[in-house]
This record gives C-alpha cells, sequence and structure tokens, in this order.
C-alpha cells in the first residue's frame, strides 16, 4: 500500500496519462483562503510552511495562476525542508506577467509558461519556456489539456497552489486526486475569497493531523465504481 502511494503519479500516467493533481490550500477557521484577489494574505503558521515545503519537495512541479504570480510574487522553490526544488508552471493565457518577478529571475528552478495556443507557438528563453495549450469557450485554458501537455513532459505529479479560479476550474471537472486543506485556528474578517474545495461526500480522509496551532486533512477523491445492471 505504501509502495503504490509513492509511485502514483507513474500509475496514474500508466493508467490515463495525466499526471496526479494535488489541490493545496491554506484557509482560515471560517474556510477563507485570502482577503481578495489583488492582495496578499498569510494564514497559516510556520509548522505548516515546512510541511508544504516537505510536500512541494515530493512532486514534479507546482502550478499557479496568472494573478497569483502577480500579487505573491512567489519563488515556489522548497526552502524550509531538504529537498529538490520542482518545475514552476504559471498558467497565464496573454503572455502578460511581468519579466521581473522571481520565478524568471531566480535561475533556482526550471520555470514553464502555459498560454493560448491561438496567439503563441511554443518558445524558449533563458529564463523560462512558453508552452501553448488550447483554450475553451470561456477563454480559459483547457485543464484537461494543460495536464494533457504535462504529461508530454514528464511531469507524473503536480501541486495546484492558486489561485480560487485556477482551483476551482480543475475541481470542476474533477481532475484533482488529493487534497491538502492547512486550517487555521483563526476566522479571516471582512474576506471574499472563500475556498472553492470542500470536503464532500466525494472524498475519502486519509490523515487529520495537528500543526503547530493549525489542522491539516488530506483527502483522496473515491474511486467512482460501475454500478452492475
Amino acid at each position: 500500500e505504501e509502495a503504490e502511494y509513492l509511485n502514483r503519479g507513474f500509475t496514474k500516467i500508466m493508467k490515463e496519462g495525466r499526471p496526479w493533481v494535488i489541490a493545496k490550500v491554506a484557509q482560515s477557521a471560517n474556510g477563507f483562503i485570502g482577503m481578495d484577489s489583488d492582495s496578499q494574505t498569510w494564514i497559516t503558521g510556520k509548522v505548516s510552511e515546512q510541511h508544504s515545503h516537505e510536500l512541494r519537495s515530493n512532486v514534479d512541479a507546482i502550478m499557479v495562476g496568472r494573478q497569483t504570480a502577480l500579487i505573491d510574487n512567489p519563488r515556489l522553490t522548497v526552502r524550509e525542508v531538504a529537498g529538490y526544488n520542482p518545475q514552476r508552471i504559471v498558467v497565464d493565457t496573454n503572455r502578460k506577467l511581468p519579466l521581473t518577478l522571481n520565478i524568471f529571475r531566480d535561475h533556482q528552478a526550471e520555470t514553464k509558461v502555459l498560454c493560448s495556443d491561438a496567439l503563441f507557438e511554443r518558445s524558449r528563453t533563458t529564463f523560462c519556456e512558453f508552452i501553448p495549450v488550447p483554450e475553451m469557450d470561456n477563454g480559459q485554458l483547457d485543464p484537461v489539456a494543460i495536464l494533457d501537455s504535462l504529461s508530454k513532459e514528464g511531469i507524473t505529479s503536480i501541486i495546484i497552489e492558486g489561485g480560487a479560479e485556477l482551483l476551482n476550474c480543475f475541481n470542476k471537472e474533477k481532475l484533482i486526486d488529493e487534497i491538502y486543506i492547512y486550517t487555521a485556528p483563526d476566522d479571516l474578517d471582512n474576506a471574499l475569497l472563500k475556498n472553492p474545495i470542500k470536503i464532500s461526500e466525494d472524498w475519502e480522509v486519509k490523515e487529520t493531523k495537528s500543526l503547530g496551532n493549525d489542522t491539516l486533512i488530506i483527502a483522496e477523491r473515491k474511486v467512482e465504481c460501475l454500478q452492475e445492471s
């Protein structure tokens, strides 16, 4: 069972041709992941941060949306624990992110930018690689096409670290296999950005643990069983 879990990314690639997708969310006690989509909000504590960096060190890639990259300017690297940096994936449909961001300048990990295949061709620079992906009718990049593209890049496991729009897009299509929800003990008053992922009957809770003052819940999507005719 432990071996199956450790190789879940490879197994899913072999069976379905797509990587294992983990959604990582930090929320307040009242279920918010930020004040709004235009500001950065620190929610959970140091122990949760260390744990999330350990999680990063165990996957092939981390993915964020354009707004998260712009507002948070994250490094998306492993710093709190020993481990290798995963690849950094940014969804930027129209390639409007400023090239002054950490992911483009620090040269700490490989960076790939997913953009519209209707507007751009595949290209590479000294600081990142641009990979075109088909859009849906609503103008967002197709999440299924995103996973298919990443599997062709040899990525077998990936964490989605935000933002809410990207998490919601993958969740609605039932493309998330596992969720890590870090919950702080305090409410976030007057917040607008609600956690789009809820643990429902579609999920099986695998583990619940305390991380300092925070609580972590790890759950996997239940395997759908075919009804007997």
